[in-house]
């Protein structure tokens, strides 16, 4: 999977999480040619697992990404030792049902991960989304060790020369980024672009070179 296919993958695939609001309209699209085929759909008034399949239904199902026998690779929030109430990683439902979405598309596999702030045994435990997985069918993945990650190196670049990111994401055929929006200290707003902090092993050299 090339650079470009691999960020717009990220941005459409972004875009199905929606937060619930009490705003009138519940699902809007967007797109330059035609409705039919929205670059952009946002989804409000509902549970996490209601707005995504509403959402992803928009772009004409989950088989618009994933195809049988693809690699799906999945990025939820899972940084820390905290239960679904707290709103501090992404909801365990929504992960469960990407799952199970992708394997009745005919994946091949279904891996999900996090290089967690916390403790990743017990934030992957009390997120509930280790267990939402793998009854899902899917398999989660370990993400704490350095040998797990491959350093690419792009001289090219203005500043981010080289990062080292978690090898299985290098292989997938479908990468899916499933953030929480929440408010941040540093960044103001933590959504999909800093949930990719959890890709890198890095994350102070990271925020350094960007």
């Amino acid at each position: 999977m090339n650079r470009r296919n691999f960020l717009k993958s990220i941005v459409k695939v972004a875009a199905i999480a929606a937060i619930a609001t009490k705003l009138p309209k519940t699902i809007f699209a967007q797109n330059s040619k035609s409705i039919s085929s929205p670059d952009l759909v946002g989804v409000r008034n509902g549970t996490p697992v209601e707005m995504f399949r509403k959402g992803v239904n928009a772009f004409g199902g989950i088989q618009t990404f994933v195809k049988p026998g693809q690699k799906v690779v999945i990025k939820p929030n899972i940084s820390f030792d905290s239960g679904p109430e707290h709103g501090a990683n992404t909801n365990p439902k929504l992960v469960g049902e990407i799952v199970r979405q992708a394997r009745s598309a005919g994946a091949s596999e279904v891996l999900v991960f996090d290089h967690t702030l916390n403790e990743w045994k017990s934030s992957y435990k009390n997120s509930g989304i280790q267990q939402a997985v793998q009854e899902a069918g899917g398999k989660i993945l370990r993400a704490n060790d350095k040998n797990l990650y491959e350093t690419l190196q792009r001289p090219q670049a203005k500043k981010l020369k080289k990062c080292a990111l978690f090898k299985p994401l290098l292989t997938a055929d479908v990468f899916i980024n499933v953030p929480i929006l929440k408010n941040h200290g540093g960044a103001k707003m933590s959504c999909a672009i800093k949930n990719l902090m959890g890709i890198v092993w890095d994350r102070h050299y990271f925020i350094e070179m960007i």
